[in-house]
């Protein structure tokens, strides 16, 4: 029987250089606690990150996993000004492409987006199912603290649901306004944070009529509904 694993992250260089410039920063977002580790070069969590080839592929086979669905490591491109954004997302979802290319029976994908400019957003959502023969989307939770129940992000959901691909809401930490309480005790983190922004994302979603408008749009979630 072959396993499947459905959310393994990758990364690519410019993507962590990105996000390590950012966690430099003053901004004291709780998203940027890891990769103040996991972007550095040479650091464990970055060379597992950035490979796409024999070393994952080696992983894979010591564990007896068949098939990675690989996606753009947390929080995306969803931190980044929307120019940035969508530069990062095109050029990860072209590399990841490519290891899919290389290596069909192994690696299948997902694609990623900028949510911050949604006319671009879209564009990138049907190349990447178009062109590049990815498999559906990624999305990390909020984008600069707003949910997909804001109507400025439904032309991400109409192309979504156009194109018959889903979207898989990825966890992220808390946005802005829930951070507080969880920003001690590693609460931010999959210990708790992560299941309950995505919770309040979806709920955000269901309540207000959003599948109603958009009735054959796909969403997956995590970890049994993320609790």
């Amino acid at each position: 029987m072959p396993r499947i694993a459905t959310e393994e992250a990758f990364s690519i260089p410019e993507h962590l250089a990105a996000l390590l410039t950012l966690s430099k920063s003053t901004w004291d977002s709780l998203d940027l606690r890891l990769p103040r580790r996991s972007a550095v070069p040479g650091a464990p969590l970055y060379n597992a990150l950035t490979d796409l080839d024999q070393g994952r592929l080696n992983l894979m086979d010591d564990n007896g996993v068949s098939m990675h669905l690989l996606s753009l490591t947390s929080p995306g491109v969803q931190m980044f000004d929307a120019d940035l954004a969508c530069e990062i997302a095109s050029l990860a979802n072209d590399r990841v492409a490519e290891a899919v290319q290389k290596h069909p029976s192994r690696f299948a994908a997902l694609a990623a987006f900028a949510p911050q400019d949604p006319k671009r957003a879209v564009k990138e959502m049907e190349r990447a199912i178009g062109k590049l023969k990815l498999h559906g989307f990624i999305l990390n939770s909020h984008t600069h603290n707003e949910y997909l129940d804001d109507p400025k992000f439904w032309p991400i959901l109409e192309c979504a649901e156009a194109l018959d691909r889903p979207i898989y809401i990825h966890p992220r930490c808390p946005s802005d306004q829930m951070a507080k309480p969880y920003a001690d005790y590693g609460l931010y983190t999959a210990m708790w944070g992560f299941q309950a922004e995505v919770s309040v994302h979806c709920l955000r979603m269901i309540l207000c009529g959003l599948f109603e408008r958009f009735p054959k749009l796909k969403i997956v979630i995590g970890h049994m509904g993320e609790s």
